[in-house]
């Protein structure tokens, strides 16, 4: 009994044992939760908790961990929990995470919000959502890579370079448009690389399909698992 109630207390509060390894945490066990990597995450499956966590985290990496030394330029990986909102719940609740990512998070800036800006965070979540199935049937980096270019080139890229211009550019509109689509196409290559990669280590560490909101089909293939 003291077993038992050991057992369902430490699932309460840290969540329920992985599937591939819930035979090391039975309740007769001697080792019950020594190991807390041998737990899955509590992550919301509704998709408003998850949405709004992964809001939270987007307005923290961009605004509160990644440098920004002007109003028109931004080093982060912003994108990864606003794709990821999409990919997990759909178009709707990835567009809504990636606007409110946006709007939250120029409370914390002090060069205020403007409406016409919001509109590549909500491509990161709308596309990816558009996305999902295909990614559900298969994922790879180069799936994640597909989801991801049409936001950061249609948005991040071409669209944020015309309205910089456009507020910032003064009496030369067209030579900062050329300036910043030009910086903004290497600054992208880089992170839009980064975001795939982290996307993609976390489809294979199985974290999402461990938390019940990602199909196990859709999972990566582990090496010596498959002969395809």
């Amino acid at each position: 009994m003291l077993r038992d109630a050991i057992f369902a207390s430490a699932v309460a509060e840290y969540g329920t044992p992985c599937a591939e390894q819930s035979h090391t945490l039975s309740p007769t066990s001697s080792h019950i939760f020594v190991r807390r990597p041998f737990l899955c995450p509590k992550i919301p499956k509704s998709p408003d908790g998850a949405c709004a966590l992964l809001t939270a985290l987007s307005v923290i990496l961009a605004r509160l961990l990644i440098p920004m030394p002007n109003e028109t330029t931004r080093f982060s990986i912003e994108a990864v929990p606003i794709f990821i909102a999409g990919m997990l719940f759909g178009p709707l609740p990835g567009a809504f995470t990636g606007f409110a990512a946006d709007f939250i998070g120029c409370l914390f800036t002090p060069y205020g919000y403007n409406p016409i800006f919001c509109v590549p965070p909500i491509l990161y979540g709308l596309c990816a959502g558009l996305f999902r199935p295909w990614l559900t049937q298969k994922i790879s980096p180069l799936r994640i890579a597909a989801a991801f270019l049409p936001a950061i080139v249609l948005g991040s890229i071409l669209y944020q370079s015309g309205s910089l211009a456009l507020i910032y550019g003064g009496d030369s509109k067209l030579a900062f448009f050329v300036t910043k689509l030009a910086t903004r196409s290497v600054q992208f290559a880089v992170t839009g690389v980064l975001d795939v990669l982290l996307v993609w280590a976390l489809c294979r560490s199985r974290v999402f399909t461990a938390a019940g909101v990602w199909p196990t089909a859709a999972q990566p293939a582990q090496k010596g698992v498959s002969g395809q």
